[in-house]
């Protein structure tokens, strides 16, 4: 849907559909962005896959991590996390694997050929389905019990840092308290 609106002595198109809306100004610039592809995700989704990376490629060194588990005294078991991410890209991998599976059966399906062929292929993309839905909740459910866990995790700790996770008073900048 475009709507054009006149304001500044300029056409001004505004593309509201599956994409974000945008101001475009110049023909140039609406013949870039009507191109364009829809959003992928939520923002949310896309910040919890990103945070699940970044976490699981810190938790790869897993000395410094625990020491830094240990120094700053919380309560993270780092085992179950790589336990629970190897769970998650288990699933991840056949989710992968029943999608490409469901490519080609789609493609046997619009090509030419035989009548049964066609018809085993439809009832087995109609078993995909429901496993794809299935493996997608389990996906979205570890999301969910790993995203917090990993959030949880520190960062490294410089060597010149104390040890504990005690606040130390290092000076008074006026009076002292109750004097």
């Amino acid at each position: 849907m475009r709507i054009m609106t006149r304001g500044l002595g300029f056409p001004l198109f505004i593309m509201l559909s599956g994409l974000k809306p945008r101001v475009l100004r110049c023909k140039r610039l609406r013949q870039s962005y009507c191109s364009s592809s829809p959003a992928k995700g939520n923002d949310s989704e896309v910040l919890n896959k990103q945070l699940l990376k970044a976490g699981m490629s810190y938790l790869k060194d897993t000395e410094k991590t625990r020491k830094s588990v240990e120094l700053r005294k919380l309560d993270i078991n780092i085992d179950q996390l790589l336990v629970d991410y190897g769970k998650y890209q288990q699933i991840l991998g056949k989710l992968d694997n029943a999608l490409l599976e469901k490519k080609a059966e789609a493609g046997v399906v619009s090509s030419k050929g035989d009548v049964n062929e066609k018809g085993r292929s439809i009832d087995k993309l109609r078993d995909l389905k429901g496993t794809i839905k299935q493996l997608k909740t389990e996906l979205h459910q570890m999301e969910k019990s790993l995203v917090p866990n990993v959030s949880r995790l520190p960062n490294n700790i410089h060597p010149n840092v104390p040890i504990g996770n005690e606040p130390r008073l290092v000076e008074y900048l006026n009076a002292k308290p109750g004097t």
